[in-house]
């Protein structure tokens, strides 16, 4: 592996800029709206919340164990936001590019509404099942979340690692 004087070295710089909040305050807060939205029309059964918008919070189930599903919203919510905010510490951290992430956040998310709407034979089909527009848009929004914020976190490690491996490969001890 690498020692810490090789991940140290190549990672500090004078010249670095401080570490913003954008991902820390932006991730939260999207999964937050759309697992609210999702909670107000999570789809049939609860499928669609629960699968999709529920998954971050889900964790909190084992300190708790089963929870009445009123009485679950708020616990759920702030477990999920406790998650999501670390994935935006992450992001932060690794400075992930706002532009390129919000652009495949927003295609990702646009891509997934048509692909779950186009899945049923008509548009009424698709209310039908799982009632308003609002369940589509808000799983496919933490869907693309999931997504884009786990490549961006992979793809900055990788950025990170690649040079240092490539250095040691190049320059053998």
């Amino acid at each position: 592996m690498f020692s810490a004087e090789e991940l140290i070295a190549t990672d500090v710089s004078v010249d670095q800029p401080k570490v913003g909040a954008f991902y820390r305050m932006a991730v939260p807060m999207i999964w937050l709206v759309a697992a609210m939205v999702s909670w107000k029309h999570p789809g049939d059964e609860y499928l669609l919340f629960t699968l999709v918008c529920g998954l971050p919070g889900a964790w909190i189930t084992l300190l708790f164990g089963k929870l009445n599903p009123n009485e679950a919203a708020p616990v759920l919510f702030g477990a999920g936001m406790l998650t999501m905010a670390a994935v935006g510490w992450a992001m932060d951290s690794l400075r992930v590019w706002r532009g390129i992430w919000a652009g495949l956040y927003t295609f990702g998310a646009c891509a997934l509404v048509l692909c779950m709407l186009s899945s049923y034979p008509s548009y009424q089909a698709a209310l039908a099942k799982n009632g308003a527009v609002a369940a589509y848009l808000s799983a496919a929004a933490n869907m693309s979340l999931y997504v884009t914020s786990t490549v961006s976190i992979a793809v900055a490690i990788a950025g990170r690692l690649l040079p240092l491996a490539w250095r040691r490969l190049s320059h053998p001890v």
